[in-house]
C-alpha cells in the first residue's frame, strides 16, 4: 500500500512537471500572495497624477496561449512562444479626462469622447527590487495588438496587460500611464 501511494504521488509530480513544462511540482501558480492595488488615480511615469482612475487590478500567472508572437509593434523583435510563462494584469479603469483637458499640445479627449491611453507595469519582488519582464501584445484579428487602449470618458472599461516572465516571486506591481491623447501615438 505504501509503495502504491509513493508511486501515485511520484506519477502525479511527474504529470505536473510535464504539464507545466517550466515549473516544478512545488511551484504555486496562484497570485494570491501579490499585494492588491487599491483604487486610485494612476500616475504618469514622471510621477504626475493622471485622470485615469484605477478601479481594480487583478494579477494572475499563466501561460501564453497564442501562437508565437513578436513582442513589439514591429516584426523583428523578441518572440514569445505558445506555452511560455506570463504574468497577467486584468484591470478596470475610468477615464475622467474632459474635452478641456490637454495632453501636451492636444486635447486629451477626441470628438468621439475617447482618450487613447498607454500603460506600463512595474513588477517588484518582496525586497522592492525590480523584476524585468517584456510586455507581450496579443494579436487582435490579423493585426498585432498593442498596449494603447481607447477609453470612453466617464465609463469603467476593462483591459489586460501581459508580461513574459518565468519569475513567480512577484510581491507587488504598479501600473503607470505612459501616454494620454486624443490621438494614438505615432
Amino acid at each position: 500500500m505504501i509503495g502504491v501511494a509513493i508511486l501515485l504521488v511520484s506519477s502525479t509530480l511527474l504529470v505536473l512537471y510535464l504539464f507545466n513544462g517550466v515549473s516544478t511540482a512545488n511551484e504555486d501558480l496562484s497570485a494570491d500572495s501579490i499585494k492588491p492595488q487599491t483604487p486610485h488615480y494612476l500616475v504618469y511615469s514622471s510621477g504626475n497624477e493622471s485622470k485615469i482612475f484605477l478601479l481594480s487590478a487583478e494579477p494572475s500567472y499563466g501561460y501564453w496561449t497564442q501562437n508565437d508572437t513578436h513582442m513589439d509593434w514591429f516584426s523583428n523583435g523578441p518572440i514569445i512562444h505558445k506555452g511560455d510563462p506570463v504574468f497577467v494584469v486584468n484591470s478596470t479603469v475610468r477615464n475622467d479626462y474632459t474635452q478641456n483637458d490637454k495632453a501636451g499640445v492636444v486635447s486629451a479627449v477626441n470628438s468621439y469622447n475617447h482618450s487613447e491611453v498607454s500603460f506600463a507595469v512595474k513588477l517588484y519582488d518582496k525586497n522592492n527590487n525590480t523584476i524585468n519582464a517584456l510586455q507581450a501584445y496579443p494579436r487582435v484579428d490579423t493585426r498585432l495588438g498593442s498596449n494603447v487602449f481607447s477609453f470612453e470618458r466617464g465609463r469603467a472599461e476593462p483591459f489586460e496587460l501581459y508580461f513574459a516572465t518565468a519569475n513567480r516571486n512577484i510581491d507587488h506591481f504598479e501600473i503607470v500611464v505612459l501616454y494620454v491623447s486624443s490621438m494614438p501615438p505615432p
